[in-house]
């Protein structure tokens, strides 16, 4: 019996994540196709529409507005909405927050530090925290926020998206060789899966 349960439990952890990343990229793919059909219903006769338009239609759009956006003045227009739809409350939080996240991961945003992943000690006797160093110059940091020696670390949780930042000296903080995606990884899995392959 033991044998059986520790054959199926090895068959569930290889079929589930594959099967969770095929059912995460279907809803996407036909949440996206659903959406832009609406598009091709309105301007196509009916009975032209096949499916798979809606995604290359989205794929079309997507590639049409960074090419425009690479023009300076829809750059100044882009700018200019941001800070229009930041005014408003909590839609305006809302969107800064992905806006900047979306930025921060495509590598748009000045990423002070390089990302530098790093070990900090907390209270007596100390643990040992993993976290990324998000910014390494904080001088046009809020007054009262960070001194000239402080450094912000991202430290991320496991097994949920969210985490603390914390502003430390930078002497209190040890360089650990790992990349980023590395120590993600590492502490959202609470340690269990491995960074090397």
């Amino acid at each position: 019996m033991n044998k059986f349960y520790s054959i199926c439990i090895t068959g569930l952890l290889a079929i589930l994540p594959l099967a969770l990343t095929l059912y995460l990229l279907v809803w996407l793919i036909s949440g996206v196709e659903s959406l832009f059909s609406v598009a091709f219903g309105i301007f196509l006769p009916e009975g032209w529409y096949v499916p798979g338009m809606g995604i290359i239609l989205a794929i079309a759009l997507i590639y049409i507005v960074g090419l425009v956006l690479q023009l300076w003045i829809f750059q100044q227009l882009q700018r200019w909405l941001d800070r229009v739809i930041e005014k408003f409350p909590l839609v305006g939080d809302i969107y800064e927050s992905l806006n900047s996240l979306m930025k921060y991961f495509a590598g748009g945003t000045k990423q002070n530090g390089h990302e530098q992943v790093v070990i900090i000690n907390i209270g007596t006797p100390p643990m040992r925290l993993l976290g990324i160093v998000t910014r390494s110059d904080l001088e046009d940091a809020p007054i009262g926020l960070a001194e000239h020696d402080t450094v912000a670390v991202y430290l991320p949780m496991s097994y949920q998206v969210g985490g603390y930042t914390v502003y430390i000296s930078k002497d209190q903080i040890i360089p650990v060789d790992m990349s980023k995606k590395e120590a993600l990884r590492w502490t959202l899995t609470g340690g269990v899966i491995s960074t090397k392959k």
